[in-house]
């Protein structure tokens, strides 16, 4: 019925030859390239069985419209076109097939409905409004707009933006975009990730901050930020001295022509209440203040203006006009002089013989007042004030680096702030986003101002560098980051983002536990867990570990280099971020897991390829068959593949089994099936749970 009906409509349509060799293409073979594209979108939508040849029937008639409208001057690949196609077809289909009749009721732990009780004692269940991608947030933006749509056909591929907010986001974050793009409502979402309502909304709010939209650089502001910079590209200047008043800072920080959340800067709130009411009556009273810099760069063909220096200044300024923030009692000059027309006692403007109005000297204790309860006069007067300008011209990424390290060579950052610069953009961006995730943000015994202060930053970077390069532990902030920035890749910190998803997991709302997670310990408990994963045991059991070691295992005693050592004697030593005692710790940590769950030396010890497939399959296999499967592997999967670049001794071990059985060409099929649906998994470390796991899937194919 399928064939019969995908010939009727091609005998309609007049095709070309390349036409034809596309339809041909995605037909062949069974429909084989077509179905490789439908089957893992048919998956994650949770579509029964009977419904499986009705959506393949839709692919083939999205597949006639698509070659019947595709248009190759775009410059657009057909396969990406295509697919965008099939996902808006089978999301819609999804809507109207599978949603009717649901209720997202509010439940507890227990899957029970919650009831809330009216006035007359009647018990109705509580039901959940679902976010749509049109929510509102607080700045009246939606989610949509905030979102990208990566399957646009307009777009032959991500854009640099699109791809630095994806980067920027957490494991868990890039889970829902993708969810989200793939048409699922707030509730699946949440069924299909396992997090609760108040959660999700958090981190849709999160999603869509005001650091994360400028990150994709939206229009509004391009455009505006184009008109703005008009100095020529191919100037030989290398920055020039403007001044600006405080009115038309307002409309550039509105409009987002100048741009206050490059990556490297540090957040806003830095300055307490004294400091920025110390600000305002500066401003009142005409006294200059040091200048803004600011940065221009031409990216894409889009003129961007960075604040360099002056962000604070700027910000908090805009808190005290917006009414947002009062002037503190403890400010150093609070009577405030200005100058007003004489009025009489009816109000009047009293004037000379010449009719110019007669002014006086009047003052005003500005202290306690937002800025709706100045007089208009110094209402006026803050709206007038100039500041003097530094623009810097032609700015590349190095450039900007390197000004904002040089503009607070004089304070202004602290050393985890100022550290954080020589990450660069990219790197940066990635740390900030886990510092503010639920887990670094809320969970963690960090200081209360770690959002602000850099703690957060710091205590990210401090657990990579446990996690993944203990060795190269350096106690100086700004040197780790240079080591990551050097050494680490995207791997790295997906590696990283799924280690706290997991932990976050497993703590739960133990709060016994996350107040473990000090400053000073944050980092050596991510050590621990990191090589906790290795061992293939349930989150859950580390989380127990944890408890039992406060309980009792913190003044036991075990052999550890030669002596007998207690976690209690490692805490009299002093210097707790020099390199030897961090080392020492997780390494005494990590024994005394390995002794509580009575892991042997061998089950720890990292093993090579050949020693894994031994292990898990094949016993007696040579350095040559391990040469074989990586050569079969690299010519069914792409190498950078979330299958192959996380999964490589599994895959090894699997191979190993399907040439045993000389089932090779039909592991080929299912491998290419595994790896279109594994696309955005989260793969255990653990590679002995990636083979099992894998095992069950081919053995049931085979089935």
């Amino acid at each position: 019925m399928q064939t019969e009906r995908s010939d009727e409509m091609t005998k309609k349509i007049s095709w070309s030859d390349a036409q034809m060799e596309l339809a041909n293409e995605y037909m062949e073979n069974d429909m084989r390239k077509l179905r490789n594209i439908c089957d893992p979108i048919i998956r994650k939508k949770n579509v029964p069985n009977s419904e499986y040849d009705d959506l393949i029937s839709k692919g083939m008639m999205v597949l006639i419209e698509s070659i019947d409208k595709f248009d190759p001057a775009k410059g657009v690949k057909f396969s990406t076109y295509f697919t965008g196609n099939i996902k808006r077809k089978f999301c819609t289909w999804t809507r109207d097939h599978m949603t009717d009749g649901r209720c997202n009721y509010l439940i507890d732990k227990g899957k029970d409905k919650i009831y809330e009780t009216d006035a007359n004692g009647n018990k109705t269940p509580i039901i959940l409004q679902p976010v749509s991608l049109d929510y509102q947030m607080e700045d009246g933006l939606s989610i949509s707009e905030v979102i990208p749509d990566i399957n646009n056909h307009d777009e032959p591929e991500l854009s640099e933006n699109v791809e630095r907010y994806l980067n920027s986001l957490t494991g868990l974050e890039r889970n829902i975009a993708d969810l989200i793009m793939d048409g699922f409502n707030p509730k699946e979402i949440q069924e299909r990730l396992h997090i609760d309502e108040k959660r999700y909304k958090l981190i849709i709010k999160r999603m869509g901050s005001f650091e994360k939209r400028c990150i994709i650089a939206r229009k509004d502001y391009e455009e505006d930020a184009i008109m703005d910079n008009k100095t020529d590209i191919t100037t030989r200047e290398k920055c020039k001295k403007e001044s600006i008043t405080m009115e038309s800072v307002r409309k550039k920080m509105t409009n987002k022509t100048w741009l206050f959340n490059h990556p490297l800067q540090r957040e806003s709130n830095q300055w307490t209440t004294i400091q920025i009411g110390n600000l305002v009556s500066d401003m009142l009273q005409g006294n200059p203040i040091p200048p803004l810099y600011l940065a221009e760069q031409n990216k894409d063909g889009r003129g961007l203006t960075w604040c360099v220096d002056g962000k604070q200044r700027c910000t908090n300024s805009m808190y005290f006009l917006t009414n947002k923030i009062k002037v503190s009692k403890k400010i150093r000059r609070y009577m405030i002089q200005y100058l007003d027309n004489k009025k009489d006692e009816n109000g009047e403007i009293i004037t000379d013989e010449f009719d110019v109005p007669i002014t006086e000297v009047k003052e005003f204790d500005i202290r306690n007042c937002y800025f709706k309860d100045l007089p208009e006069p110094l209402q006026e007067k803050f709206l007038d004030f100039s500041f003097d300008y530094i623009l810097y011209l032609n700015c590349s990424d190095e450039d900007i680096a390197y000004h904002i390290e040089r503009t607070n060579d004089g304070k202004p950052m602290n050393g985890k702030q100022k550290g954080l610069i020589k990450l660069g953009e990219l790197f940066a961006a990635r740390i900030k986003g886990l510092a503010n995730t639920e887990c670094f943000r809320n969970r963690c015994a960090l200081t209360k101002h770690s959002d602000t202060n850099g703690d957060g930053n710091r205590a990210v970077v401090e657990s990579i560098m446990t996690t993944t390069f203990l060795d190269d532990w350096n106690k100086e902030f700004g040197r780790m980051c240079d080591f990551i920035k050097n050494n680490a890749t995207l791997e790295t910190f997906d590696n990283f983002d799924d280690l706290v998803i997991r932990l976050t997991d497993a703590i739960d709302d133990k709060q016994e536990i996350w107040d473990m997670f000090t400053q000073k310990d944050t980092a050596i408990w991510f050590g621990v867990f990191g090589r906790f994963v290795h061992i293939g045991k349930d989150d859950k059991r580390f989380v127990e570990f944890m408890a039992e070691f406060a309980q009792s295992l913190h003044s036991k005693k075990i052999d550890f280099h030669n002596e007998l050592v207690a976690w209690d004697d490692l805490l009299e030593k002093k210097n707790t971020k020099d390199k030897a005692t961090v080392i020492e710790k997780v390494e005494f940590l990590t024994q005394l897991m390995y002794e509580y769950f009575k892991v042997s030396e061998t089950e720890t010890k990292e093993l090579s390829d050949l020693e894994f497939v031994q292990k898990a399959v094949m016993p007696d296999a040579t350095d040559d068959d391990i040469e074989e499967y990586n050569d079969y592997l690299d010519g069914v999967l792409p190498m950078d593949s979330n299958l192959a670049v996380h999964c490589r001794q599994a895959l090894l071990a699997i191979a190993a089994y399907a040439y045993s059985q000389d089932r090779d060409v039909e592991l080929s099929d299912w491998l290419t099936r595994y790896n279109l649906v594994s696309e955005n998994a989260a793969f255990s470390r653990n590679q002995m749970e990636n083979y099992r796991d894998m095992m069950k899937s081919f053995m049931s194919k085979a089935a």
